[in-house]
């Protein structure tokens, strides 16, 4: 990945400009100073949007993403719920009375969210036959 940095500087000002840029030549003992500082990082890790739980041997304990589920209570009244892997009878029972009159969709909405800000995990609501997941 330091090589490739280092090349795409190589390469960028290498080409010729005209004007200011004519007589331009990189500093690379700059650059190899700040590739060499540089620590590198899983894009997973640092997006830290994946909040599952891992066994002693790093498999996955729960497969639901907070953040899937979160955006899903935008789309269709309680498909959230049946992402989460509950049943067909309270996603159906979300679908037919619109989330509670959409109260329901507004308060799984705030505890999903406040799941994701606080790094929580979320199997707690992950298979949860309950109307109320929060509850």
């Amino acid at each position: 990945m330091k090589i490739f940095i280092k090349l795409v500087f190589i390469l960028v000002f290498s080409i010729s400009f005209t004007g200011v840029f004519a007589n331009y030549s990189p500093d690379f003992a700059r650059i190899d100073k700040v590739v060499n500082e540089a620590k590198e990082v899983d894009l997973l890790c640092a997006v830290n949007l994946n909040l599952q739980k891992y066994d002693e041997n790093h498999n996955i304990l729960v497969q639901k993403n907070p953040f899937v589920a979160w955006l899903l209570t935008y789309s269709i009244v309680g498909f959230h719920r049946l992402y989460l892997g509950t049943d067909f009878g309270t996603f159906a029972a979300y679908f037919i009375t619109l989330g509670g009159f959409l109260i329901l969709d507004v308060i799984d909405y705030a505890v999903l969210m406040a799941a994701m800000i606080d790094h929580r995990p979320i199997d707690k609501y992950v298979n949860n036959p309950k109307l109320l997941m929060w509850n």
